[in-house]
């Protein structure tokens, strides 16, 4: 039988490192990040479609179909460079918070772009999405391959690391958006020179010891500037640091706060206190290189 219909997972990112150097010409900042996947996810249904058709719904409706929707676009660039003989009809099941640090949207535009590569039987290389994907958003080229990488450049520019050594988190969304301008404007004089050679040289050490099960010294240059913007956030970050977890930090410019745990069993406290105070949390672990092509085309 051809293949008709897919159903895929879409899923989120952490950053469990993030320095922001200088504004580049481009009017972007220079960045370095260490980007992993992790367990939350949400789930796209495509339908094969009649050529030219391009149809999106989404549960909960907290997307529209304008010309700001990333899976829509996706869709679109695709048929655009390799034209296929049919359109789609996309449904997304939204489980990833809008807004939240995250990478839910650009996490669904490289999974169209996936999706779309088998259903609209292109059988691309997945490298040949990369031009694509990169226009799409920084983060998307990222989405292509998951696990453990570092992103440099806007965060664009992808390398794999070595995957990191199990191990548990909890995130709290406080609800809020954090504005990425805001962000930004925040840092100020505390952008790191993209010539520092200790800059250079910061990430790759971090990933070899995330390897080894180390989570000393993760860091996020936004942290400290969003704390003090955002109060909602401040109270997440100080309700985990009381669990005793191995490293809080934040995810993206915000507003996730992530705490990772060794072992499931203080993790699973921790998030269950967070929801008995309302918040809205979610218990992960990572998603490995390795798993995340099978993991995102489940059988």
């Amino acid at each position: 039988m051809p293949l008709t219909t897919i159903t895929v997972r879409s899923f989120a990112k952490i950053n469990l490192g993030l320095e922001v150097l200088n504004r580049r010409p481009d009017g972007y900042h220079e960045i370095r990040t260490i980007f992993q996947t992790v367990s939350l996810h949400d789930t796209l249904h495509i339908r094969r479609a009649a050529v030219g058709d391009l149809n999106f719904t989404c549960e909960p409706p907290v997307l529209s179909d304008g010309p700001e929707n990333l899976v829509l676009r996706a869709a679109s660039l695709l048929r655009e460079h390799f034209r296929p003989r049919w359109g789609a009809t996309i449904s997304l099941i939204k489980r990833i918070p809008i807004g939240a640090g995250l990478g839910g949207g650009s996490s669904n535009a490289a999974v169209t772009l996936l999706a779309l590569n088998r259903l609209w039987h292109l059988n691309l290389p997945v490298s040949a999405l990369q031009e694509p994907a990169r226009a799409l958003g920084a983060d998307v080229p990222f989405f292509l391959w998951g696990g453990t990488a570092i992103g440099i450049g806007r965060g664009d520019e992808v390398y794999p690391c070595a995957s990191v050594s199990p191990f548990h988190a909890v995130l709290i969304y406080p609800g809020t958006s954090v504005s990425t301008r805001a962000a930004y404007t925040g840092l100020g004089r505390r952008l790191s020179s993209a010539g520092d050679a200790i800059s250079e040289t910061r990430l790759p050490a971090l990933c070899r010891q995330l390897a080894d099960g180390e989570f000393e010294g993760l860091f996020n240059d936004f942290e400290s500037t969003v704390l003090l913007q955002y109060p909602e956030v401040a109270h997440a970050h100080r309700f985990l640091k009381r669990s005793h977890a191995e490293a809080i930090l934040l995810s993206g410019s915000g507003s996730t706060v992530v705490a990772l745990y060794r072992d499931r069993h203080s993790a699973l406290a921790s998030y269950r206190a967070a929801t008995d105070r309302s918040y809205s949390a979610f218990l992960v672990k990572p998603v490995s290189s390795r798993r995340y092509p099978q993991a995102i085309f489940p059988r």
